[in-house]
């Protein structure tokens, strides 16, 4: 069985600072731990299983050698395998690396190897304080409800809370009857494509940029009041060390530039990709570069800019996945993860995934 280390972060890359990575995929979450988790430094290539891709150049970083198993196992034949690390990039699909690395037994003796995924699941708790003065953000909570279907019962019970805990603030449901979902290209063909959970990436940046107010997602759980962050321009959170998710709960004043900005993003993208497949690029990689442009960086940190707040996860996001467990002080609320977006296959490769590392 291959060598698999379950740690920290921090503790991670204390044990890589001098080791030689081979990342495993080269997909988008490749490059979203490339840029803002790994050493890129210490990145020595790429494994994939993508035949069109291998001994090819990564088109992230064309220094980079995309290898397939056999290439890989080849490279390093008379290198000190203490000295190597893999690190298995994809969210869905690592139970499937992890039993082909177990084909590589004997070669692999030695190595290392890192599940990026589970590296996320670990963390500290942030040191910060909500900011006070005069409300900014006003008391209403929008929310999104596309398809004409019936609300789930276990989503009105989320929904229930935010009467509970926020009693004064106004309700507002955006649906077909009252939003024009053919106002955006990329919107309109998620509709067409019936993925529900993709319709509001753009809808909810564009209502709170026109009302203010905040958005939540219908698989969000309040267990506090949200006065405390109506005290700030805008604010969003982490959802971990490597995304900043709007989803979770978002808020502004109305006619907020950022927000605007974010909203723009989706302006000249389709959600078709090449050859038609559909476009399911999560939302935070439209946000990330508007958020950096800002200034803000890509973690899991308090963040205060000109008023615009970034919360760590345990604000909006104390659990993941449904798994870990991060509820502080500071927790207003769950982010349940209805996980509408995902489809069948995916569902059930992380539900494997997460059997087989006994969690």
């Amino acid at each position: 069985m291959i060598n698999i280390i379950d740690c920290t972060i921090e503790e991670f890359k204390l044990r890589t600072q001098n080791k030689h990575i081979y990342m495993f995929g080269a997909g988008t979450r490749a490059k979203v731990f490339y840029k803002y988790l790994l050493r890129t430094s210490n990145i020595e290539g790429i494994i994939d299983n993508n035949g069109g891709l291998q001994g090819t150049k990564w088109d992230v970083d064309n220094q980079l050698e995309i290898f397939s198993m056999q290439m890989f196992i080849n490279s390093i034949g008379n290198v000190d395998k203490s000295s190597i690390v893999i690190f298995i990039t994809p969210i869905f699909g690592g139970l499937e690396i992890i039993k082909q690395l177990n084909e590589y037994d004997d070669e692999l003796e030695g190595i290392e190897c890192y599940v990026g995924s589970l590296l996320l699941m670990h963390n500290e708790k942030k040191n910060f304080s909500f900011s006070t003065g005069e409300p900014q953000i006003p008391k209403k909570i929008h929310y999104c409800w596309f398809g004409k279907t019936e609300i789930p019962k276990v989503l009105q019970n989320y929904m229930e809370s935010w009467k509970k805990y926020c009693p004064d603030y106004e309700i507002i449901r955006w649906d077909e009857s009252n939003y024009d979902i053919s106002k955006n290209r990329y919107m309109y063909e998620a509709y067409q494509n019936r993925k529900w959970g993709f319709v509001p990436d753009y809808a909810r940046l564009d209502i709170i940029y026109n009302e203010g107010g905040i958005y939540l997602d219908t698989d969000v759980e309040l267990i506090s009041n949200m006065d405390k962050l109506l005290c700030d321009k805008m604010f969003c959170g982490a959802m971990s060390e490597v995304s900043i998710a709007f989803g979770l709960g978002f808020g502004a004043v109305k006619g907020n530039e950022l927000i605007r900005r974010c909203r723009d993003a989706y302006e000249d993208i389709s959600f078709y990709g090449k050859n038609r497949e559909l476009n399911l690029q999560p939302c935070g990689e439209y946000q990330a570069p508007v958020l950096e442009k800002m200034g803000f960086r890509i973690t899991n940190e308090y963040q205060n800019i000109d008023g615009h707040v970034i919360y760590p996860l345990e604000v909006l996001s104390p659990t993941m996945h449904g798994e870990a467990n991060f509820f502080t002080e500071h927790t207003v609320s769950i982010h349940h993860g209805a996980n509408s977006w995902l489809d069948e296959r995916q569902r059930k490769s992380w539900d494997e995934f997460m059997r087989y590392m006994k969690f």
